[in-house]
């Protein structure tokens, strides 16, 4: 039984206001949606919805459910993203490094860096000059001395 879907399909009744609304809003039958409440209610023991053919409201544990469930959906698809993200490096990387060391030893590395981690936005810095790190937002330094 998939129970995020059922959750899924009461809050889309609820928030359309009917189940003619949510099935439109979800591509399926009003039978189908139908079903899905009563699944749902059958699995927690407890009327959700108290249904006429000209009317359709929540009972009190089904008022109560819903504040309970209704960020679930939302709640399910940002740790997905959240997911992707930790597994996929993104973002930008500014790294400074004296000229002739970026420009001889780092720059021929980044195209393969770049198709190894495609999130990663890198703008190299070559100076010689002496940088403030904080002012200048920049993430790593390489420097040698001479």
């Amino acid at each position: 039984m998939d129970i995020l879907g059922l959750i899924s399909t009461y809050i889309r009744v609820v928030e359309a206001g009917s189940i003619a609304g949510a099935a439109r809003a979800q591509g399926l039958s009003a039978a189908a949606v139908s079903q899905s409440i009563a699944r749902l209610e059958a699995h927690l023991g407890v009327r959700l919805l108290s249904r006429t053919t000209r009317r359709l409201a929540m009972t009190e544990s089904g008022a109560r459910y819903f504040e309970k469930v209704r960020h679930i959906p939302q709640d399910v698809e940002i740790a997905a993203h959240l997911a992707t993200l930790a597994s996929e490096p993104q973002g930008s990387l500014r790294i400074a490094t004296t000229a002739a060391f970026g420009r001889h030893l780092l720059a021929p590395l980044l195209p393969a860096f770049k198709q190894t981690y495609p999130g990663i936005d890198i703008e190299l810095i070559g100076s010689d000059r002496r940088l403030d790190h904080r002012l200048e937002q920049i993430d790593v330094s390489l420097r040698i001395k001479a």
